[in-house]
């Protein structure tokens, strides 16, 4: 599986020049790191890392902060800067945030294929959005986001 966030930074810091420092460090999950042997969440080796470096830099998800790092308050281009919060994610403020996407083949004209649709339903619905939370790994969408995108698939 292959992470987008140096696409990421690169479109919405860089501004696609592709102008990175040659020092700069990726991770991905790793199993077998931890003493019982599950899996390392590429953001924790991050964590480990700018921990150590008191002039770094990194990006990556609330969960992983440990306590010598912190999550910055980012410019949006209007001269205020918002702060990481969970309602900042949610409402698309905070310039860093990542979308997930699902993509599906839809003939012209045609309507979505009903197991596509009841999929999708299922993820976009109150317990499809709960089952995200409960993972932990992504934040659910708000119910009018969930609803505009429900909208979609008719």
């Amino acid at each position: 599986m292959k992470y987008h966030f140096n696409d990421e930074i690169d479109k919405k810091v860089l501004k696609g020049s592709s102008k990175w420092n040659e020092s700069m460090r990726a991770y991905s999950n790793v199993a077998g790191l931890k003493a019982d042997g599950t899996l390392t969440a590429g953001g924790e080796l991050v964590m480990q890392a700018l921990s150590k470096d008191r002039y770094g830099i990194a990006y990556t998800g609330i969960p992983f902060l440990v306590p010598q790092t912190k999550a910055l308050a980012l410019g949006g281009g209007d001269g205020r800067f918002v702060p990481l919060t969970l309602e900042t994610v949610q409402d698309r403020s905070y310039p860093l945030i990542r979308d997930v996407y699902y993509y599906f083949k839809r003939e012209k004209d045609r309507p979505v294929d009903p197991k596509v649709r009841e999929f999708l339903r299922y993820v976009l619905s109150r317990e499809g959005q709960q089952a995200i939370q409960a993972d932990g790994k992504y934040l659910p969408l708000t119910a009018e986001v969930a609803r505009e995108q429900l909208r979609k698939l008719d």
